[in-house]
């Protein structure tokens, strides 16, 4: 189970953040983080798109690459929804307040757009933190699936010990993983 837009936002180093359209959007899934910067101020009017995010990304931005051309901010949003980026996060250093096309469009598509201030976070600190909880994620459902490996029964006595030390790699040899089938609620 990968961690979501939902719970990121219910992490303390997010609750500045303001869901400002998507909300239908909340419970995607976070894989990566991306950062949107130039990559608008680098395309030319009938030019095709020549980047694209990751399905199931952070996406950090300042808009910087809209603050003289605000037009542009609704293609951004058309491209990173067809991107099937999970949320999309603006530091209101361009933008006090989107577009309301922008969010209209945000919300009929699901995408999670957060505004939080100048002050409430860096971009390095927003990355980190995800990292952090993505791996974290990551390294959980890892050991659960080790822990499924031992309930199948599908594994003989060597495999049994293997996987045994590598659950338990830092601890010393008289430790032993028990588990149990609960047959009735009651």
């Amino acid at each position: 189970m990968s961690i979501t837009v939902r719970e990121v936002w219910e992490l303390k180093e997010f609750h500045s953040f303001q869901l400002v359209a998507g909300e239908s959007g909340l419970d995607k899934r976070i894989d990566s983080i991306g950062i949107l910067d130039y990559e608008y101020a680098m395309k030319s009017g009938e030019d095709s798109k020549k980047w694209f995010f990751r399905k199931h990304d952070f996406v950090i931005s300042s808009l910087l690459f809209a603050k003289d051309n605000p037009g542009i901010l609704m293609s951004a949003i058309i491209d990173l929804c067809n991107d099937q980026v999970s949320t999309l996060a603006v530091k209101n250093v361009c933008f006090q307040e989107l577009p309301k096309n922008v969010l209209e469009y945000a919300d009929e598509h699901g995408l999670p757009i957060f505004v939080f201030g100048r002050d409430d976070a860096y971009f390095e600190d927003i990355i980190v933190c995800l990292k952090g909880k993505i791996a974290e994620r990551n390294d959980l459902e890892l050991q659960e699936h080790r822990i499924s490996m031992f309930m199948s029964g599908e594994l003989d006595i060597k495999g049994q010990r293997e996987l045994n030390r590598e659950i338990l790699s830092n601890r010393v040899d008289p430790y032993r993983i028990l588990y149990c089938f609960i047959k009735a609620e009651n």
